[in-house]
């Protein structure tokens, strides 16, 4: 019986944030960006990081959420190096991923004068 009583504490403490004016603002934004890496998953994290970064840059407050809304990739390219050990011996070959992804995020930030 305890339980039932916090929980609709709970949902009544929320009722009331609700209806105060909130400080939180939310917006959306466009960035494209760009990452490299030795496989398609170094490639999508670097991306996602420079989001990040973008992000941060674009909004200028103290964030709170940042959410993406949609990706879209723009080029994928993947690039071969063959190598040689000492010029002569032990050919290897080198992959390199990079993509440009277009990405739609939603940002939920605190505006701080």
């Amino acid at each position: 019986m305890n339980k039932i009583m916090k929980i609709n504490v709970e949902k009544q403490h929320l009722n009331v944030e609700h209806n105060e004016q909130s400080i939180l603002k939310i917006e959306e934004a466009e960035i494209i960006v760009m990452g490299k890496g030795n496989n398609m998953r170094e490639a999508y994290n670097a991306a996602f990081d420079e989001m990040k970064k973008a992000a941060y840059k674009k909004f200028n407050n103290f964030i709170i959420h940042l959410e993406p809304l949609n990706v879209i990739s723009i080029a994928d390219d993947t690039y071969l190096n063959s190598k040689r050990l000492l010029g002569v011996f032990l050919p290897y070959k080198k992959i390199k991923y990079q993509l440009k992804l277009k990405i739609i995020v939603r940002a939920k930030y605190i505006e701080i004068v």
